[in-house]
Order: C-alpha cells, then sequence, then structure tokens
C-alpha cells in the first residue's frame, strides 16, 4: 500500500508541476513577447496622440522633455526643409543621438516622408537592431512642417524567454526531486494509519471487532473514529442478532413443548374412546385441551399483532379504563379469595393511548401479580408527574431477591422447571406486555424487594 501511495503521490505533484511549467513556457514563449509589444505600441500611440491634440503654441521644448521623462520614451521633432534625403536623415539621426539613442539601422524613406507629408495619418515602423539585440519601434507624424519622432527601445523577447525557459527547466528537474523526496517521506508518515484502518476493517469483516489505536487529528483521524464506533455498533447489533436467534430457538422450543401436552392428551383420550374405554370424562378433557390449545394459538396471534400492527392513539381516561379492569377482574380475584385495593386515583387521569392496547396491558398484569402472590392483599398504587402517569402494582411474594426476574418478560417462560400449568398457565403474558410496552414506548420494570413483588409501569401522558 505504501509503494503505491507513494508513487500516486509523486505522480500527481509532479504532474501539476510539469504542467505549470508547461503553461510558464507557452507564456514566455508566445504569450509575453505580444503582450510587451503591445504594451509599448500603446505607450508610444498614447504620447503622439497627446503630442497630436497639443496646440502648437504649447508644444514647447520644456512640454516635450517633460513628457519624455514621465512616459519613458524617445521623442524627437525635425523641421522639413527642402534638401534631399540623406540630409534630412542625418538630422533626425542627430536628434536621437542628443536624445541618448544610437541606432545603426534607422532610414525614412523618400515615399515613407512623402506619405506623412501628404497624409495626416501616423505611420509606425520597427528597426531591427541586430548587434544590439533590440529593436526601436517608433511613430512617425508630420504636424506643422515638422517630423514628430515616437519612439522606444524593445528588447528581443524571444531569447529574454529562452534564458527564462532554460532557467525554469533547471528548477524543474531540482523541484520534481525535492518534491519526489518530500512525497515519500509524507507519504510513509500518512500510510501508517491507513495500513491499521485496513487491517481492523480486515479484522471486522471476520467478525472480529477490534478498534483503532492510533488516531490522528485529520480527516484520517476521523475516518478512523467512524470505524471504532461502527465496530461497536456491529458488535453491538450481532450481540443482539445472536440473543433474538437464541430467543427464536428458545421460543420454538418452548412452543413445541407447550403444544405437545394438549396434543398427547387429545390423542390418547380419543384412542381410549375409539377404544371403549370412556368413563364419561374424556370428552370433557379432549374440550379441555382444545380449549387450550386454543388459547396459545390465539395469544401467539396476538403477540405477533402487536408488533406488527400500526399504532392509533387517542385521548383515554385511566380511572375508566382501570375500573373496568378491577371489575372484569373480579371473578379471577374471588376464586382465589384476592382483593385488589387501588390508590390515587382520585383525580381524573387522562393520557394518549389505544385504549384496548392498555385494557390488554392491565389484564396481563393483575393476572401475573396473582400468579406470584402469597398474600391475600394486592395493591395498585398511582401517581403523576407532569410527563408521566405510573403504577405500581405490588404484593407479597416468596419469590426470593436473586429470582432472575428478566426471564419473566420472555415467551412461555412460567419459573417452574416442570412448566406446572395450575401455577403459571401459558406464559405469554408478560411477553404481551413486554411487546405493548416497546411499541408504544412504555417504561416497564418487575422489582423484588423485601419480600414484596412489584410490577412498575411508566406511561406517557402524551404520545
Amino acid at each position: 500500500m505504501k509503494n503505491k501511495i507513494s508513487i500516486k503521490m509523486a505522480l500527481f505533484f509532479s504532474a501539476i508541476i510539469v504542467v505549470c511549467f508547461a503553461v510558464m513556457y507557452t507564456v514566455n514563449s508566445y504569450v509575453a513577447p505580444r503582450y510587451y509589444h503591445w504594451q509599448m505600441e500603446n505607450k508610444i500611440s498614447a504620447m503622439m496622440a497627446d503630442i497630436s491634440e497639443k496646440p502648437k503654441a504649447l508644444r514647447t521644448e520644456k512640454w516635450l522633455q517633460e513628457q519624455k521623462e514621465q512616459q519613458q520614451v524617445v521623442i524627437v521633432r525635425v523641421p522639413i526643409v527642402e534638401e534631399d534625403n540623406d540630409a534630412f536623415n542625418e538630422r533626425v539621426s542627430f536628434e536621437l543621438t542628443r536624445n541618448r539613442v544610437a541606432l545603426n539601422r534607422f532610414w525614412i524613406t523618400e515615399d515613407t516622408l512623402e506619405k506623412l507629408k501628404g497624409n495626416p495619418e501616423i505611420i509606425q515602423k520597427e528597426y531591427n537592431q541586430d548587434k544590439q539585440k533590440a529593436s526601436f519601434l517608433v511613430q512617425l507624424k508630420v504636424l506643422d512642417n515638422q517630423l514628430y519622432v515616437v519612439g522606444v527601445s524593445t528588447v528581443h523577447f524571444s531569447e529574454t524567454s529562452a534564458v527564462m525557459n532554460r532557467f525554469n527547466g533547471v528548477t524543474l528537474l531540482l523541484t520534481l526531486l525535492v518534491i519526489i523526496s518530500l512525497v515519500f517521506i509524507a507519504a510513509r508518515k500518512m500510510v501508517q494509519p491507513l495500513i491499521e484502518l485496513k487491517e481492523v476493517t480486515g479484522k471486522i469483516a471476520e467478525f472480529d471487532f477490534v478498534k483503532m489505536t492510533h488516531i490522528t487529528t485529520d480527516e484520517i483521524g476521523d475516518l478512523s473514529q467512524n470505524i471504532n464506533r461502527m465496530s461497536t455498533n456491529l458488535q453491538l447489533y450481532q450481540q443482539q442478532l445472536v440473543a433474538h436467534n437464541t430467543q427464536l430457538k428458545q421460543l420454538i422450543a418452548d412452543l413445541t413443548h407447550e403444544l405437545k401436552t394438549p396434543i398427547a392428551l387429545i390423542g390418547a383420550y380419543s384412542a381410549g374412546i375409539k377404544d371403549g374405554l370412556d368413563d364419561g370424562t374424556y370428552l370433557t378433557v379432549i374440550q379441555e385441551q382444545n380449549n387450550r390449545l386454543n388459547d396459545i394459538v390465539n395469544r401467539m396471534l396476538k403477540l405477533s399483532q402487536l408488533e406488527q400492527r400500526e399504532i392509533k392513539r387517542e385521548a383515554v381516561s385511566i380511572n375508566k379504563l382501570w375500573s373496568e379492569t378491577v371489575n372484569e377482574s373480579t371473578p379471577a380475584l374471588n376464586l382465589t379469595q384476592h382483593q385488589l385495593q387501588t390508590i390515587g386515583l382520585e383525580k381524573e387521569t387522562v393520557i394518549f393511548a389505544e385504549a384496548e392496547v392498555l385494557r390488554l396491558l392491565f389484564d396481563n398484569i393483575v393476572s401475573n401479580s396473582l400468579k406470584y402472590a402469597s398474600s391475600k392483599i394486592i395493591t395498585a398504587t398511582w401517581s403523576q408527574t407532569t410527563t408521566d402517569v405510573t403504577l405500581v402494582l405490588s404484593n407479597q411474594t416468596t419469590l426470593s431477591e436473586d429470582f432472575p426476574i428478566n426471564k419473566l418478560w420472555d415467551a412461555f417462560y412460567t419459573h417452574e422447571p416442570s412448566r406446572n400449568e395450575a401455577l403459571s398457565g401459558t406464559g405469554l403474558g408478560l411477553a404481551i406486555v413486554a411487546a405493548i410496552s416497546e411499541a408504544h414506548g412504555y417504561r416497564t420494570k418487575i422489582a423484588i424487594v423485601d419480600g414484596h413483588f412489584s410490577f412498575i409501569l411508566h406511561l406517557p401522558i402524551k404520545a
């Protein structure tokens, strides 16, 4: 990995430098000379325009001298008189020499002079001074029978750019060597956490949920923290999945056990009727076992529906619903000679919930309180805060405080290894309570303290 990243980074930065050099080479060789020439043209054009616009009386030697110094150009003014062309050019050259401009190639032809005399337009020329490695760019114009020469010396930029390009080429090579060296050094440091990332993610893929130990303060460090969170969440999810699968296996085993007994009894008593052994009670036993099967199936269906159905909340009176639950439980309470005392529902209490679901929850809590009660009094204590309504259903019990109370929420768990039906029923009641609480956001708890068994239920007032 280290070599790959180092090579890629070195090639990437080298390519950037090479492209930048190519751009500089193009600019120095083609763009810069044209731009430089254009700038010189603008300078002398602007100066010639100022001279043309200036009235004759104001075009004094003093003014011309000031313009030469300010604009850094050469300005020569030569009167036009009747003389041959050689003499005229000698006078122009003399004036240029007086302005410290020595040219080995400068000549104004007779045709050019005639054009200037007969045309007020400006003529621009460039005189190449080969030995001086420069040129003299001028504009010529005749004003008031005087020839004005405005010029500027220009260097041969092609040679300058060639020198610059050679210098940049050497600089490029040195820069590439430095970049490659620095990239390999930097890549070695950068790759170390990436190598650890590769190893950690490989172990996570094999369900070994390790974490990054070296976390930097850059983006790689942020990635490391995210991978650590992912590892933690995946480990938690796997644990939950394993636990769920274990519960599912236990549920299937418990369901099989619950169904096996009534099915076996129905089969045995049916065979007894067929063999003529019925003493008049066989059909009753078959009907009871059939009812038991029907009860198990109905509760399983109810549990499945609670986990899948859509929640529809409405305003529900706790006072009314609890009163109905107590009335419906009266036959069972009378049968076992228990009393259910309610404390703390003096005021009308309303929450947003599903009435039928809440009724089912109350019914299962009360029925399970009867199973674990060792005294005849069961106390239902209600309290209310600004956000919650709390029910504590408490009674004395023979269960010890080290009893594994969390297992009571599991389906078909009845705390007796023999699964005594008379004591614990189908074992689905508290599983239904747990499903309702999870779906509706209720908080439930079972506690055994000082010989008292308590169901604690917190109901939010608002959904």
